[in-house]
């Protein structure tokens, strides 16, 4: 136990796949047919139990639960009250087609600081596209009855997956969710994985139409309840900011994992995140094998050698392989990328932060 607590004294943040299953087949899911499928689940016993004593070693100070389709778990309801009891904050990611009325008959008594919605459409037709269902009506009738019933502190958010198929219309999007007074709406954008990887020619978006696509965002800005949130560099929030005479909150874009923010798949596994799961190339370079708190305890799988290695490695030595990276005046402060191509000798491009630079070429110059 002593050994234990020296993993570090500030809260980390759990993200849990709590199950497999899912009754939708969205033609962009990364999770299904991807890697962070595992073969078998988790009980909702066992991952109390692993709260409970990570909570006795460092404090947790959110969990996220997602899938899978969370909801299609039958336990998740005893799961929320267990949590809550342990007062520790929840946020969960549903695709918002079978949120029982327990859920929202009990909420008060539930710690769900956010409820967040994934809806890649803001209309039937272009919804059904790519979730392949006609479910559109009753999710978006799911998250106006939780609009109504959630505490004051409860977020409740849209997650929006950019593809060529949704993103040719920002300023209808956006005045849509808008309109329904939701607290935030994140855009993500798609992910040659899983599902995605199969679907890639129909879903694949050009870093020219992503940077279309929030330009007009940003340029239309309207006034409202809503925040918008994207997944962008320092430096194209400094082109932003730059073209449309606004300032923008500077955030910090580096590793996380392990140290602050802990993966558990369905199975049990701990992975430092999802992308490293996905990349086989990056766990043969660190001599890496996922441990499973069935054989031993979360606390004592992040002291573990490979655990550690990547701890120690999760800022690259040298970004001179890493393009524009090595001339941002961001990189090192407020900007760290991913270490796994420069720790594999591997050369890295930060697309959108290219693409900026294609428009406007003196954002940067060598110093």
């Amino acid at each position: 136990m002593e050994q234990e607590k020296i993993i570090g004294h500030f809260p980390v943040s759990l993200r849990w796949f709590a199950t497999n299953d899912c009754n939708l087949n969205c033609s962009h899911c990364f999770f299904r047919n991807g890697n962070l499928h595992s073969s078998s689940t988790m009980s909702g016993q066992k991952f109390l139990d692993m709260v409970d004593h990570t909570q006795s070693v460092r404090k947790i100070s959110a969990i996220q639960i997602l899938g899978g389709e969370p909801f299609i778990r039958e336990d998740l309801m005893q799961i929320l009250r267990g949590l809550s009891k342990r007062k520790i904050q929840v946020s969960i990611i549903t695709n918002g087609t079978i949120i029982p009325n327990e859920f929202y008959n009990c909420i008060d008594k539930l710690s769900v600081s956010e409820l967040v919605f994934s809806i890649d459409g803001s209309c039937e037709t272009t919804y059904s596209k790519i979730r392949g269902s006609n479910h559109f009506n009753d999710v978006i009738s799911n998250l106006l009855r939780y609009r109504e019933v959630k505490p004051k502190k409860s977020n409740l958010k849209v997650n929006y997956v950019l593809t060529k198929i949704n993103s040719s219309s920002p300023e209808e999007i956006v005045a849509f969710f808008n309109n329904m007074s939701i607290d935030v709406l994140s855009f993500n954008f798609f992910e040659e994985r899983g599902n995605g990887a199969i679907n890639k020619k129909t879903l694949r978006i050009s870093d020219k139409e992503k940077l279309d696509f929030v330009e007009s965002v940003y340029k239309y800005r309207p006034k409202g309840k809503t925040k918008i949130q994207f997944p962008l560099h320092p430096l194209v929030l400094k082109y932003l900011s730059l073209k449309y005479k606004f300032s923008a909150p500077m955030e910090f874009r580096g590793c996380t994992a392990i140290v602050k923010e802990i993966l558990i798949l369905a199975d049990g596994r701990i992975s430092p995140c999802a992308s490293f799961i996905n990349k086989k190339w990056v766990q043969k370079a660190l001599g890496f094998s996922l441990l499973s708190v069935h054989d031993k305890r979360l606390p004592g799988i992040l002291m573990s050698p490979e655990y550690d290695l990547f701890i120690k490695n999760r800022f690259p030595k040298s970004y001179k392989n890493y393009y524009p990276c090595q001339s941002c005046e961001y990189l090192g402060n407020w900007c760290n990328p991913c270490f796994f191509e420069s720790y594999c000798g591997r050369p890295f491009v930060a697309d959108l932060c290219k693409e900026v630079l294609r428009r406007m070429p003196s954002l940067i110059r060598k110093s």
